[in-house]
């Protein structure tokens, strides 16, 4: 759903807005752009890595570790143990696996 800003009337998305903005209504609305003086709908000169993604691919986990896991959950067990190859050669790493027995 596109509406027009009340500023200088350009049509965005629904998106473009924030929730109290997009409550005002058709014409009384100003988009993200307006609020905060930026254009935030200019796509970016390059994706930001913000650290959630990892391109290490391999990890070691000492037998200790898997077999005295450090955390639990509910439904999982957490062992800790460090990355191989990657951007992250070296760093501490978790993995995280279910339980097999019945956990009600």
């Amino acid at each position: 759903m596109y509406r027009s800003r009340a500023d200088c009337s350009r049509n965005f998305p629904q998106t473009s807005y924030t929730a109290n903005q997009w409550s005002k209504g058709q014409g009384w609305s100003r988009c993200t752009a307006c609020v905060h003086g930026h254009h935030s709908d200019t796509p970016a000169a390059r994706p930001s890595d913000s650290g959630r993604y990892n391109h290490s691919t391999n990890a070691t986990f000492p037998s200790d570790a898997l077999d005295n896991p450090f955390a639990s959950g509910a439904f999982r067990w957490v062992a800790m143990g460090s990355y191989d190859s990657g951007d992250r050669a070296g760093q501490p790493c978790v993995a995280p696996w279910f339980k097999t027995a019945p956990v009600f």
